[in-house]
């Protein structure tokens, strides 16, 4: 049974607030690969740093892709959070959950199988999310036109 299989089969999860919730189906956007890179370059419009896209399919069945950037400071991580669920939207992709949103140390940003980490500088070494999904593929995105998908 595939991974997509087993997330229809078992779609009752514990939402962090202690409520039983049922995760939404996969997204409109079928293309995971595609939206975690598309989520990565609507951070890179709003001037995030060292943005990465973390393939963790082989390794979890929480999400497909993490993709993990940094903002300078809180209002800085707060608009690269807005500017990605505002586009998003326009797509009709919205999020399942998001959190973080009342210090904007780390905003967490669900779309279901693509899960969006905007840090704060000093909040993303203290948990340090690449030491612990390091045998992900990891793909780094930088300030030039990414590849067009196929």
């Amino acid at each position: 049974m595939g991974k997509s299989a087993a997330r229809n089969q078992f779609p009752e999860l514990m939402h962090p607030n202690g409520q039983q919730t049922v995760r939404p189906p996969r997204p409109v956007h079928q293309n995971i690969a595609h939206l975690a890179r598309r989520v990565a370059t609507l951070a890179l419009e709003k001037k995030a740093t060292e943005i990465k896209i973390f393939d963790v399919s082989k390794l979890t069945s929480v999400a497909d892709f993490f993709v993990i950037c940094t903002g300078s400071v809180d209002t800085h991580v707060r608009a690269i959070f807005e500017h990605i669920v505002d586009e998003m939207r326009k797509e009709d992709i919205r999020p399942w959950h998001v959190e973080g949103r009342e210090r904007y140390q780390w905003v967490l940003i669900d779309f279901v199988d693509v899960v969006v980490h905007v840090f704060q500088p000093e909040t993303r070494e203290f948990y340090g999310l690449e030491r612990l999904w390091g045998d992900a593929q990891i793909e780094e995105i930088r300030d030039e036109p990414l590849p067009t998908p196929k």
